[in-house]
């Protein structure tokens, strides 16, 4: 793994003085700027009480159900009687 060490001994100051270094105080103040009055959005309808309009995982394939962990969806699956018996009626 390529694990980047990260270096906390510079203080914000610092990182803010190499920024407007590198890029110029115009360039800095405003990206702050734009970041503190950028509209935040919720992460997910669900996280707030309210349910999102399909919660259901009845409309994935089985190959994605399967993929996250769920077991097929039996209702779409195809039965092929080679005898033409139905066992399950006799039972």
């Amino acid at each position: 793994m390529n694990a980047l060490p990260l270096d906390n001994s510079h203080t914000p100051r610092e990182v803010i003085d190499d920024l407007i270094a590198s890029f110029g105080f115009r360039r800095v103040f405003f990206a702050v700027l734009t970041r503190v009055f950028k509209r935040s959005r919720p992460p997910d309808a669900i996280g707030f009480g309210r349910l999102c309009a399909q919660t259901s995982t009845d409309h994935l394939c089985d190959h994605l159900r399967r993929d996250i962990g769920l077991p097929p969806n039996t209702k779409h699956k195809l039965e092929i009687d080679l005898f033409g018996i139905n066992l399950d009626s006799y039972r």
